[in-house]
């Protein structure tokens, strides 16, 4: 079985991405900030690793086992800086 990090799994399409992924048989893992809402991750049976994109030990740690990395995170909400930190450094 293929295992699929998901960044931005929280998020509007990312959640529905996470969704389908496990509809599909994908054994998932989603990188999520901790102040987040993961509760229909958890419900959906998806793996959870805590850490921000914009922290790389954080992101190196989560790909660990993985197969493929879907990357639907960005950062919406915040200074411009935090969305770059987000968008730009955690691509």
């Amino acid at each position: 079985m293929k295992r699929v990090l998901v960044t931005g799994a929280t998020g509007f399409l990312g959640s529905r991405l996470t969704r389908r992924l496990v509809e599909d048989g994908y054994a998932v893992k989603a990188l999520v900030r901790v102040r987040s809402d993961f509760r229909l991750l958890k419900n959906l049976g998806v793996e959870i690793a805590f850490g921000d994109l914009g922290d790389g030990p954080a992101v190196a740690a989560s790909i660990s086992g993985i197969d493929i990395v879907v990357h639907a995170g960005a950062g919406t909400r915040g200074s411009a800086e935090d969305s770059d930190t987000a968008t730009i450094l955690g691509t």
